[in-house]
């Protein structure tokens, strides 16, 4: 290759300079034409440069290489491989030499020229560098997978449509291991998509469209997935634990295979479709389905088809099996009695439907909702509850409406609870702290730390002033609420408390267990800690009970797994349950205990039942019973979740509320709040009998007080109900005054049992799903009862009236007051010949219109005061003495208001007229009759007297009503307040 030398030393530049000065002047162009070739010949005379150096370094590589004889593979080249190795030819890469300007190219950006770029060079776009860096969003670079994801491309648009784009490669900054990356120009990319696509709209359009492929993708891999797990649960494929305590039924003989056999009795489930109800309510033609497990044998399937029964009909299906039979659907369609019955075996189970549910925990950013870990509600109306997100809600149980909102949790709340009050709430979480809450203004003033991992537990001592918690650390701390500061250290074990649960002891009880006394002086500050016991329900499979005063541990039960859950069930009986699925209760007393396991999965939570009826359960697999030790199906299955776990569940004596995991809080009615119908009749009869005795000489002197009118000749016999009280007592003494009482003790046990328990009758059926009551519901309930009592009240009503009312008629008429007075066989018999049956019906009118109106007015008023008392624990019932306040307050307004319709009622009533007297037939007339010859004032006369008689007489009967007198003597569960 031939090359020219060009020599610009100083010597040739000084004798060009004196060429100069003879030759004539150079123009303007000429200058510059020269410039432009000496930068040129500068320009190609570097390039030379840098191709020679270039090329001796590949010949210096290629001369070390030819003396190389291990190539370094594990074997040698001989001399003709290096023979040919030396023919081989080098080849030479020449770098492209420096355009001229006048080959430049011109920047579409800025319109100036330049040589070289980065985008030129790799893109082929003629945008120089100092653009590039000024407006660096105009030309990003993008990602082969992220282009493909933007832009909706494939391959065959990057590689093979033409042009083909230009890309360069680079390292993988996120994963070594991975390949390199290809980068392309991010507008030549979008270039190269509407090209494919067209329109922006079109490409909006596609990618709308493969959003919602997408999402129907995955909602299809999810149910997928989720019916292997339901398919998983039902078929039982999970093997039992080999330390299963069999239970076995009788013995069986086997014909055909000529042996006899025992079944276990314990392993058995009926499982119902977690949706059935909404299925009955919704009268549609698809079946449910239906299965029975039975220890490890294939699960049994069925279709149930429901039909609409009547409402006192026996309920008939039509099933695919006659194995199952539908025995009961209640009215509301939310509980429903399922029995199985083939060959040997037969299982009969309830079960209940939530009567509402709702979601109210969401996240923030992606509005989908939260699992809900903990939750507990008070007698007032409020709940709340807790989820990861380390927030706390505080909503109305009636229908979920959110009240408050909490903050100040740093992560997840396992656990709230409200104190005795029911305005303060306590919280504990995994940010190491206790929180006391304000249920007002969601003010937070006390805050406890002393453990050192996640709070999972925590119970409160009686009202509140001391506090005991448990944590993953495996400490037991007592805390103080008004120092805000840890008292003692309970007990410290060698592993995660899952669970704990209190329990007062009496003293007989407490000598009984023997129990260990404090030796260290306490704390002024630790209050109600001396009869206290503590069950801890411990991950190293042990049940422990410390004493809470002597910081010991007085017992210790050992489980076959880890203990998740514990409560009390009575003093000294203890339910734990596990995390293999198996049920514990132990006695401390006589120091056994008693284990089963159902075909489900970990025991997540237990709650006792009021009165010690039983408990509740919930587990891993989304499942929640209740053993109901009362009822004779003792096991109630509470349906609603669909194989997601439910975390909690409690009970304020009326409805069960239970947190799970899809997010719901599901409001389900108690069975052990059943209306119970012989009880309350005895109640009611009970609280009749009583009332009336009490009050009978008031409602005498006030029979006799309303009766009085003035005669033809203006003289009266009684000048005020105060007056007729102290004559008719003078006159005939104190068994004058219970004249006609012996009727009304006979017929107030069919009325008050009528009205009471009407009532209460129209009130449970008139109860909507979510189990509240409308005022004008509870008016209806009300005149119903009325109505219902006046078959049994009239004729009661007419003897007694004329029983009470013989003084006065003796009186007026001028006889001997202590003569014999009628008995109430000669004034029946009497009636009877002189108007037959309906003569015991005179005044039924009037005694309708009193009735229906007093009982309209009286509960409703009762209800709403007897809301406003605190209710008992155990029971959810007031105190009898403001149970007995309430119905004076409310007896005392409806006889005031009613007492019109009570004198235009007793006037009719009245058999035997005094000489002078007016007859009155039927209620108008009485109203004319009363405002002509007397005056409006006397539709009132008797009212005070009314309201004396009347207060007392149901404050009286609602407290017996209420006071449990039946339930005790029969053994009944105590009946809730509808």
């Amino acid at each position: 290759m031939s090359s020219i030398n060009f020599n610009l030393d100083s010597s040739n530049l000084d004798s060009s300079q004196e060429s100069e000065k003879t030759s004539p002047e150079l123009t303007q162009e000429q200058k510059n034409r020269m410039d432009a070739n000496r930068k040129r010949a500068l320009e190609i005379r570097e390039n030379k440069e840098k191709t020679a150096k270039m090329a001796k370094i590949v010949l210096n590589n290629n001369n070390e290489f030819k003396k190389l004889l291990d190539t370094g593979a594990g074997f040698f080249l001989d001399e003709e491989e290096l023979i040919e190795e030396e023919k081989k030819e080098f080849k030479v890469v020449e770098e492209p030499p420096v355009p001229t300007q006048d080959l430049h190219l011109k920047c579409t950006k800025c319109k100036k020229k330049f040589a070289f770029s980065f985008l030129s060079k790799n893109f082929d776009l003629n945008v120089c560098d100092t653009c590039k860096a000024e407006y660096p969003d105009d030309y990003d670079l993008i990602t082969k997978t992220d282009a493909k994801e933007e832009y909706l491309l494939k391959d065959c648009d990057f590689d093979f449509r033409e042009p083909v784009l230009k890309f360069i490669t680079k390292k993988n900054p996120h994963k070594n291991r991975y390949g390199e990356m290809k980068l392309y120009l991010k507008c030549q990319v979008a270039e190269r998509a509407f090209q494919v696509h067209e329109t922006q709209e079109k490409l909006d359009e596609k990618k709308e469209l493969r959003v919602l492929n997408l999402h129907k993708t995955r909602q299809k891999n999810y149910e997928k997935k989720l019916e292997n797990l339901r398919k998983e649960a039902r078929q039982g494929t999970k093997k039992l634990a080999e330390f299963h305590k069999h239970e076995y039924g009788e013995e069986n003989y086997d014909e055909d295979e000529d042996k006899y056999f025992k079944i276990c009795k314990t392993l058995e489930r009926l499982i119902l479709q977690p949706d059935w109800d909404q299925v009955l309510a919704d009268k549609s033609e698809e079946p449910v389905w239906i299965q029975y497990k039975f220890s490890s044998e294939p699960a049994l399937n069925a279709k149930l088809f429901f039909t609409k029964p009547s409402i006192t009909a026996t309920i008939k299906n039509n099933l695919n099996d006659n194995c199952f039979a539908i025995q009961k659907i209640s009215n509301d369609n939310k509980e429903i009695i399922i029995k199985f019955e083939k060959e040997n075996k037969e299982l009969c189970r309830k079960f209940v439907a939530p009567v509402q549910k709702f979601r109210i925990h969401f996240d923030d950013k992606t509005k989908k909702p939260l699992p809900v870990l903990s939750l507990d509600v008070n007698n007032n109306g409020l709940g709340i509850s807790s989820s990861q997100d380390g927030q706390l809600l505080l909503w109305l149980t009636q229908n979920g409406e959110i009240r408050r909102i909490l903050h100040g949790h740093l992560g997840e709340v396992n656990v709230c609870k409200f104190f005795p009050s029911g305005l303060v709430v306590l919280s504990g979480a995994d940010d190491l702290r206790l929180k006391v809450w304000s249920c007002e203004d969601a003010s937070c003033p006390v805050t406890l730390t002393g453990h050192t991992r996640g709070i999972s537990d925590f119970q409160i001592i009686e009202k509140g002033r001391n506090i005991v918690s448990v944590s993953r650390d495996g400490s037991c701390k007592l805390f103080d609420i008004g120092e805000s500061k840890c008292l003692a250290t309970v007990g410290q074990f060698d592993c995660i408390i899952n669970c704990i649960s209190l329990s007062s002891l009496t003293d007989s009880t407490i000598v009984h267990l023997n129990m260990p006394e404090h030796s260290e002086p306490l704390n002024k500050r630790e209050i109600a800690t001396e009869n206290k016991i503590l069950a801890c329900a411990c991950e190293d499979g042990y049940l422990r009970v410390l004493s809470l005063r002597a910081r010991e541990t007085i017992f210790e039960f050992k489980c076959e797994s880890s203990v998740n859950c514990c409560c009390f069930l009575s003093e000294t009986n203890i339910a734990c349950g596990t995390q293999n699925g198996f049920i514990y209760l132990f006695n401390l007393i006589e120091k056994k205990s008693e284990s089963w396991k159902e075909m489900r999965s970990t025991i997540l939570s237990i709650q006792p039942l009021g009165n010690h009826n039983g408990f509740v359960a919930t587990t891993g697999d989304g499942s929640c019973f209740a053993w109901n030790f009362n009822e004779a199906n003792q096991v109630i299955e509470l349906t609603g979740s669909d194989c997601d776990p439910v975390y909690k569940v409690v009970y304020n004596q009326t409805h069960l509320f239970t947190c799970c995991r899809d997010g719901f809080i599901r409001k389900k009615m108690s069975s052990n709040a059943d209306f119970g119908l012989v009880p309350r009749i005895i109640n009611a009869s009970i609280a009749g009998i009583v009332g009336v005795t009490c009050v009978f000489p008031l409602d005498l002197a006030k029979t006799r007080w309303q009766n009085t009118s003035a005669s033809i000749d203006g003289r009266r016999l009684y000048n005020s109900y105060l007056d007729c009280f102290v004559k008719t007592l003078r006159n005939e003494g104190i068994r004058g005054m219970y004249k006609g009482s012996s009727v009304n003790l006979l017929l107030i046990t069919p009325e008050k049992a009528i009205k009471l328990v009407a009532n209460d009758s129209f009130r449970y059926l008139l109860k909507s799903k979510d189990g509240s009551l409308p005022v004008y519901k509870q008016v209806i309930a009300g005149a119903s009862a009325g109505m219902c009592q006046i078959v049994i009240t009239t004729p009661m009503e007419l003897l007694k009236i004329a029983l009470q009312d013989s003084g006065r008629v003796a009186a007026m008429s001028g006889s001997n007051s202590n003569g014999p007075a009628p008995t109430a066989t000669q004034i029946a018999m009497k009636v009877f010949k002189q108007k037959g049956i309906t003569g015991f019906y005179q005044g039924g009118t009037a005694t309708l219109a009193r009735d229906v109106f007093f009982s309209a007015m009286y509960f409703p008023l009762f209800a709403y005061f007897n809301a406003m008392g605190k209710p008992d624990p155990e029971t959810n019932k007031p105190a009898f003495y403001h149970t007995f306040a309430s119905g004076i307050v409310a007896g005392s307004i409806a006889a005031y208001v009613a007492t019109p319709l009570d004198v235009v009622k007793t006037r009719i009533q009245t058999t035997t007229k005094a000489p002078g007297e007016l007859q009155y037939n039927g209620v108008v007339d009485s109203f004319i009759k009363i405002l002509k010859h007397e005056s409006p004032s006397a539709l009132f006369k008797g009212a005070v007297a009314r309201v004396c008689v009347v207060a007392p007489l149901f404050g009286i009967a609602q407290m017996f009503y209420y006071l449990g007198v039946a339930e005790a003597l029969l053994g009944y569960k105590s009946l809730t307040q509808i």
